[in-house]
Order: structure tokens, then C-alpha cells, then sequence
């Protein structure tokens, strides 16, 4: 099946912040990913989220509504979503 492979990066701007980014997320999705990572802003080095989720393609507005709560809580002024297709499997 085809789906789109949605990737939300935030500023992770205290120690709890991911675990109140999965609590947002369950919300609206069941399985996701979140990654902990060094990312640069106006070149500068800041650490940094990256949230996966695998969705079709309907489901893009939710990702995009969730980007935004994401941005909120952080009191970010944006946050990144990069979008991909990709083919999945479960084995």
C-alpha cells in the first residue's frame, strides 16, 4: 500500500518535551516514531525531535493540525514537516 511518510522536526526545548509530544500524538495516531537529535536553526546547533509518522495520504491535514499543536506546545515560531512517499510492508 502506498502511504506518505510524514516527518514533524521541533526544537526539543526542555527534558519532558517528547513525552508530551507523544501524548498529543496518540491522540490522533497509533503508531509513530520519535527521535531524539541534534538540528541547526539559523546555524545554530539545538537539540531537536523528529516525529515519523506512516499515514495515507487523507490523513495529511491531521498531521498538519497535530504539526501545529507540536508547534504550540513548544512555542515554537514553526516547526518542519517533510513529507514522503514510501511503499510498506508488515512482515
Amino acid at each position: 500500500m502506498r502511504m506518505i511518510k510524514f516527518e514533524i522536526m521541533t526544537e526539543d526545548v526542555t527534558s519532558e518535551t517528547a513525552s508530551l509530544i507523544a501524548k498529543l500524538v496518540l491522540k490522533y495516531f497509533p503508531a509513530f516514531s520519535v527521535q531524539r537529535q541534534i538540528g541547526y536553526w539559523s546555524g545554530e546547533p539545538e537539540n531537536s525531535l523528529s516525529i515519523m509518522i506512516i499515514a495515507p495520504k487523507n490523513k495529511k491535514n491531521l498531521v498538519y493540525v497535530t504539526a501545529d499543536k507540536i508547534r504550540s506546545l513548544g512555542r515554537q515560531d514553526c516547526v518542519l514537516v517533510v513529507e514522503t512517499k514510501v511503499k510498506t510492508e508488515l512482515i
